[in-house]
């Protein structure tokens, strides 16, 4: 779960890079980025899943949550991908309205982990984190 707040910050970052550099072949940055979080968030899921610290309904919604953000993306990334010559020839509009939708969805992401499951990114008595 630790992971999960620099994961996105990461995503954030090659969003905001890639905006403000006007440069739509900035998305391979963005996707690499995107992929990492994809993984953060799904291996925070199964390790949730595993060490039972969220019911199996949540535990399928978020699962359907992640699918649909997965695809989206590709259909997004498609798109963009098919669009790539008329977005260099104008402005990145486009390609910002693409970038600022998928990092909302991490952001939201985010923000339920951190709001719904605050126990998993605190560090056990111990001292040991959590492993999440």
């Amino acid at each position: 779960m630790q992971h999960i707040g620099p994961s996105a910050a990461s995503f954030r970052s090659a969003v905001d890079a890639a905006i403000a550099q006007h440069d739509p072949l900035c998305i391979q940055s963005v996707t690499q980025a995107f992929v990492a979080s994809y993984r953060t968030f799904s291996e925070s899921l199964e390790a949730a899943r595993a060490h039972r610290s969220m019911d199996a309904s949540t535990a399928d919604v978020l699962t359907r949550i992640l699918n649909q953000l997965k695809n989206e993306y590709a259909e997004g990334l498609t798109g963009m991908r098919a669009d790539i010559a008329r977005l260099q020839a104008c402005d990145a509009s486009l390609f910002k309205a693409f970038c600022s939708t998928a990092n909302d969805k991490i952001d939201r992401l985010e923000q339920f982990w951190k709001t719904a499951y605050p126990h998993l990114s605190a560090p056990k008595a111990d001292g040991m984190e959590s492993g999440i």
